[in-house]
């Protein structure tokens, strides 16, 4: 399931997407606010609120999917090597849930199985460029995290007293110094992150002042931590937490959902945000960094239902789009240089 590239372009002011070599134009029209740069929040909790701007983003896109399963694809992660982690299968009936890595020239003979042993469903979450990988597979009717080094798969499972039943235990990211994020259910079903030193195997907490429930996904070489929180009024915004200790949250107005997913070495943030709710709910990509602050990054084919998952530090982005067949589809988009 591989889909010849097409281009288009994001300009700032209008925002106007031009869809080359394909008929078909398209308007994309992101959160507009005020040009300036994030603001400090208050010094005990060391937050600040990031305010959107109208930025600018050229992407050329490509679909990319195992074609094991050609109706679930979705790529979580991509190295700056263009190595891309991925999962098929829904882990509905008839479509168990595989995790996969995909290397460059992206042919259909790339894609390298991720299982892990004994299990039924595997999802393979993240890489860095030492070759580890990080994910959760199945397990006593829930979830424990892994990560994949030298051919060998360990189990990782943060040691709480309160944990989930069945339990639910994630990791999602991991960088080149072999420092893994995740997070773990407790038995209320709230998340809580969590840092996870491969090589001393020590865990520690990741919090967000205020925060009920916390998911850490994404660490970058520097140590920052992107993921995302549920506030006190109910409401998910994601979040960058800094070396420093600082958080800047990142919610767009109007937005009944934000999520930060990924994150780089020079701080650009991805993730998706959703506008309304139920049926009528609408899926957009986004990137953001302290310079331009969001843009919205939607596939052209998956207008109203992309998530982005990974950034790498060349800035391309992967993730995934539901297309008119109701498939979920992995992306690939490409910087216009």
């Amino acid at each position: 399931m591989t889909r010849a590239k097409r281009t288009w372009i994001v300009v700032a002011a209008g925002v106007a997407v031009v869809v080359l070599g394909a008929a078909l134009a398209l308007v994309l029209r992101p959160a507009a606010g005020p040009s300036s740069p994030a603001a400090s929040g208050p010094a005990a909790s060391g937050r600040a609120t990031a305010v959107p701007v109208t930025g600018r983003a050229g992407y050329s896109f490509g679909t990319l999917g195992d074609p094991k399963d050609a109706t679930f694809n979705r790529l979580t992660g991509i190295s700056d090597r263009g190595h891309i982690s991925g999962y098929f299968g829904s882990a509905a009936a008839g479509h168990p849930g595989q995790g996969f890595i995909l290397r460059p020239p992206y042919a259909a003979r790339e894609y390298q199985d991720i299982d892990f042993p004994h299990s039924a469903q595997t999802q393979l979450n993240g890489l860095n460029e030492q070759g580890i990988q990080v994910g959760s597979y199945s397990v006593s009717g829930g979830q424990a995290g892994f990560y994949l080094m030298n051919a060998h798969y360990s189990a990782v499972s943060f040691p709480a007293g309160d944990s989930a039943s069945p339990p639910v235990n994630r990791l999602l990211g991991v960088n080149n110094a072999g420092i893994a994020v995740g997070f773990y259910a407790d038995a209320g079903g709230l998340h809580h992150g969590y840092r996870y030193n491969i090589a001393t195997r020590q865990f520690s907490a990741v919090t967000v002042p205020g925060a009920s429930s916390v998911t850490a996904a994404a660490i970058s070489n520097t140590g920052s931590v992107a993921g995302f929180f549920t506030g006190p009024a109910g409401a998910t915004s994601g979040f960058l937490l800094l070396t420093s200790g600082q958080v800047i949250t990142l919610s767009i107005p109007h937005a009944t959902m934000t999520e930060a997913l990924g994150v780089n070495d020079s701080g650009e943030v991805v993730g998706t945000y959703q506008l309304g709710r139920g049926g009528s709910a609408t899926r957009h990509g986004f990137t953001w960094t302290r310079q331009q602050g969001f843009t919205t990054v939607d596939d052209p084919e998956g207008r109203g239902t992309t998530t982005i998952s990974g950034v790498n530090n060349a800035g391309e982005l992967v993730g995934s789009y539901l297309d008119q067949a109701g498939h979920t589809d992995g992306l690939l988009a490409t910087p216009l240089r």
